[in-house]
Formats: structure tokens, C-alpha cells, sequence
């Protein structure tokens, strides 16, 4: 039990210093976001922007640049939260 606590707390240990990207977006958006991998960005874009029609493509290519850009530094993990539109937080494996 005690390496189960040790390693829950790694875990949240490393979320609370991981980035934060407020998505005003709805939670279609935010749960494709957190499906989808990074790897392939016309893939990513084509996913995630017809998750909400609603959502301007420029919108989706920024938040793709800036994931990505956190994955390029080695970042693992990234915090996600839907803004006034949701409210909804979600946590995303940048390197899958």
C-alpha cells in the first residue's frame, strides 16, 4: 500500500507542475482532444475540429502549436480545462 500512495503522489506531484491550456471549448472538443494523439497533426485537426463544428480551425491549429510545442520539450503530461463553456478538466498524455 504504501508504494501505491508513493506513487499516486508522484502522479499529482507532477500534474501540479505540468502546463495549463484554458479551451474555451465544449466537452465534445475537450474529450477528442484527450483521445487523440499528437503524432499526426491532419489527423488531430481533421478529429478534434469535427468534434464541434462551431470551432474556427485557426482555434484548433493554436492549441494543436501549443501541445505540441510542450511535447517537443519533453513534457509528459498536460492539464486541460473547458473555460465557461464547460468547466470540465481533463488530463492529457502529450507524448502518446
Amino acid at each position: 500500500m504504501n508504494e501505491a500512495s508513493l506513487q499516486s503522489q508522484l502522479l499529482l506531484d507532477t500534474l501540479a507542475n505540468s502546463p495549463i491550456f484554458i479551451i474555451e471549448a465544449r466537452d465534445e472538443v475537450l474529450d477528442m482532444i484527450t483521445m487523440t494523439s499528437l503524432g499526426q497533426e491532419d489527423e488531430w485537426s481533421r478529429r478534434v475540429g469535427g468534434a464541434s463544428n462551431a470551432t474556427p480551425r485557426s482555434f484548433i491549429k493554436n492549441i494543436y502549436n501549443a501541445m505540441s510545442k510542450e511535447k517537443a520539450k519533453g513534457t509528459k503530461w498536460a492539464v486541460l480545462y473547458g473555460g465557461r463553456k464547460s468547466e470540465k478538466v481533463c488530463v492529457v498524455d502529450l507524448q502518446r
